[in-house]
């Protein structure tokens, strides 16, 4: 059902994930079928509860039809950089009982984000899942054929369930927030757009080290993503003017992480993205960083839009004044979602347009390019995810000055 906007308020005060272990995959107490039959050797690899954090996996729970299945059974990590998986380690095979508890020997060590999966490698027993029984349920795994090292992303192998597989281990660092927009790069009419970037250490903190790391247009986030190493001091603020200059990651808009020590102290951090005319000054608006999804509770009012979602953005009041850009920044999970341009009045301005992005991805197009809709004054954009996690937000730029504006889409309901 459709409920009701409750307002979520996120802030960025002493708080520390200590207390949490890393974790992926699901934990099923009561799986109701098995894996289809595409292959009497294959592998199902979890979509939607990829790694919390990075660390070590120390410890797989994961469910089997039979016992007593001698070598039929591989655990195994996958890291996913846009549609292709490869695999970071198994450990295995093993004989099965119907609920399987193997301490990993050794640990295999992970990055935030990475899939674990099960393999049937012998003809005995099948993985167990929980399937949907007349509900939704936006749990989804993918299966391949073979012992798979190495596969491509393709719908017809993606299966809606709850694959019976979760690993727990020690986390090493995690991603605390994500500035959803930020650049240092030419944009139109003249302007040169650049992110202002700031740090708060609270006193009395120990101090931390961390990592921004960038993630371009259209580039699938990977280790490979430029990133720039930060140390706070208690009490102080460090400030960089220009911070993907600092990265030197220049010419390409994106989005930006912030990565910390797991158990760290999150820090005040504040952006301003400006547009920089030199001695005639600047232009632009101060950006809050988003809580990571993985860290905090994903509910209605806040700036992920998850699965069963709708969000929505406010296009211009005049649109031959201001121009826009939409931008999205998929997760950890990646997003599938529909856009639905409307008229001020809520009538239709385009047909809904379907998306899909793989983990950690971001995108920025123009209103029409995004929505295949003429923008007209008052225009607003509905956004519907069917899959994965987002932050989505619309930039409103003066036509004459090129002053930005900027709003992010929050929860409005969500499909319970």
């Amino acid at each position: 059902m459709r409920v009701p906007t409750v307002v979520a308020v996120v802030t960025f005060l002493a708080a520390s994930v200590s207390a949490q272990t890393l974790t992926m995959g699901n934990d099923v107490s009561s799986p109701n079928s098995g894996d289809p039959t595409i292959g009497t050797i294959r592998t199902a690899v979890d979509l939607t509860s990829p790694a919390n954090a990075s660390g070590n996996l120390t410890h797989v729970s994961f469910g089997w039809s039979a016992s007593g299945c001698a070598g039929a059974a591989k655990v195994k990590v996958f890291r996913r950089v846009g549609d292709t998986f490869s695999l970071v380690a198994e450990r295995g095979p093993y004989t099965t009982s119907f609920d399987n508890e193997v301490d990993l020997s050794p640990a295999i060590p992970v990055l935030e984000g990475d899939l674990i999966g099960v393999a049937r490698v012998a003809d005995c027993g099948n993985p167990q899942l929980y399937s949907p029984t007349g509900i939704v349920l936006h749990k989804k795994y993918i299966e391949v054929t073979g012992d798979a090292a190495s596969f491509t992303y393709a719908d017809s192998h993606v299966y809606t369930g709850e694959l019976a597989v979760q690993a727990t281990g020690t986390a090493t660092e995690y991603v605390a927030a994500v500035i959803t927009s930020v650049a240092s790069n030419p944009g139109r009419k003249g302007s040169y757009y650049r992110t202002l970037l700031q740090v708060l250490s609270y006193p009395y903190t120990s101090p931390v080290t961390g990592r921004f790391v960038f993630h371009q247009k259209l580039v699938p986030g990977s280790p490979a993503d430029p990133s720039l190493q930060f140390t706070t001091t208690a009490g102080t603020v460090q400030s960089w003017s220009d911070v993907l200059d600092a990265m030197q990651a220049t010419g390409q808009p994106g989005s930006l992480d912030i990565v910390l020590p797991w158990g760290a102290t999150i820090p005040e951090v504040g952006a301003q993205v400006y547009n920089d005319q030199g001695a005639a000054g600047t232009t632009g608006f101060r950006e809050e960083p988003v809580a990571a999804p993985n860290q905090a509770m994903i509910t209605l009012g806040t700036n992920v839009l998850f699965a069963g979602a709708t969000g929505f953005l406010f296009g211009p009041a005049d649109a031959t004044r201001y121009r826009s850009n939409i931008a999205v920044r998929s997760l950890d999970q990646g997003v599938e979602f529909t856009l639905q341009a409307r008229h001020a009045d809520g009538t239709t301005a385009a047909s809904p347009v379907q998306f899909r992005y793989g983990p950690n991805i971001w995108d920025q197009r123009s209103w029409q390019e995004f929505t295949g809709a003429v923008l007209e004054d008052g225009d607003y954009l509905e956004i519907d995810v069917n899959e994965g996690t987002a932050i989505f937000d619309c930039s409103i730029v003066d036509n004459t000055t090129n002053d930005p504006a900027d709003n992010l889409a929050q929860v409005a309901y969500a499909i319970e």
